[in-house]
Order: structure tokens, then sequence, then C-alpha cells
């Protein structure tokens, strides 16, 4: 930080606990009270980084930023996994079904698909069925993350090459993140 001779010491001691931050999402830039820890964008709700003008941010190796489609019909869910992703720092394209989803694949090309099985138009199911038969699309990692717990349907999704079924369950949010992280 560049010394001020315009401010006081104290002033100069506050200045030195404020941050700026970037969000990769949306671009916005942010300047806030605080240390480097995780922050989110007040526009798009995509975690904060440091700005590059910062020492700590330069010394943290970059990695590339992986697309990850998010097929889900609730949206509350939707925003909630989403969010999961954007703070893992990947970009997150949603859609609401499956046919949305396939679109979205077929157009973007991603790293990563976690799509919900019970969802109207095209469900989970199928949608990896579409997946798999597209030549471009059939290599991508599939996690399902479900309310279905029927082992029929797990030995199903499986058997489509999914790389992991996840069982929905509001208290192992932790141990969802910590799955998906393998994949990212």
């Amino acid at each position: 930080m560049t010394e001020n001779t315009d401010l006081s010491p104290e002033q100069q001691e506050q200045l030195q606990h404020y941050i700026a931050c970037s969000c990769g999402r949306c671009e916005s830039q942010f300047i806030g009270r605080g240390s480097s820890e995780a922050k989110f964008c007040y526009h798009c709700g995509a975690l904060l980084t440091a700005s590059s003008s910062q020492p700590e941010a330069a010394a943290k190796p970059q990695r590339k930023k992986k697309r990850v489609i998010v097929a889900e019909d609730s949206q509350v869910l939707l925003n909630a996994f989403s969010k999961m992703i954007v703070s893992l720092g990947h970009e997150v394209l949603e859609a609401t079904d499956g046919e949305e989803a396939l679109a979205i694949a077929q157009q973007e090309h991603p790293d990563l698909i976690i799509t919900d099985l019970n969802m109207p138009r095209m469900d989970g199911m199928e949608l990896i069925e579409n997946l798999r038969k597209d030549e471009t699309l059939r290599e991508v990692p599939v996690v399902i993350l479900t309310s279905e717990s029927r082992s029929k349907t797990i030995a199903k999704g499986l058997s489509q090459g999914v790389v992991d079924y996840i069982v929905k369950d509001i208290g192992k949010v932790a141990e969802i993140r910590e799955r998906l992280k393998r994949f990212l």
C-alpha cells in the first residue's frame, strides 16, 4: 500500500484493514473492511477473491476454473448447489430440467454435470442416457445428487457410468461439498 501523506497514522492503520476484492463471475470490484477470508459478491453471490494487487493473491497458485452444469428443478436447491460450486472457485451453468441441461451441455461442453433424478420434461436418467449417446459429451463426468435412495436406482445410475451418486441430506452439506470437490 502506498503511503498517503494526507492521512494521519491512525487513518493509515485503519486503511490497512481494508481489502480489495474482485468477483470472477460478474467482474464487480469491492473494497471492504476485513480479512482475505471468503466473502461473497453482493451482485451475483460468487466467491470473491482478493485483488491481484495484494501480495496474498499473487502468491496463491491459480487453478483452472471448471464449468459445472447443475440440473435441479427446485430453485432453492439449485441456488444452494450453485453457490456451493461457486464457493469452490468454479463457474456454474444452471438448468431446471434435463432438456435444458442437455442443451447447455451441447453448447458449453462442461467439465462436470451434477443432476437430480426427478425433474420435469427430461429426468436425470434420460439426461445421462442422452449424454452417453453424444460423441462430444459421453466422457463428461456426471454426479447424481438426489433424494432417491433406492438401491435399484443407484445401480442403474452407476451402470450408466455415473462417477458418484450422492443422496441429498441437509445434515450432510459438508460431506456433499467434499465429495464434489473430488471432481473439481
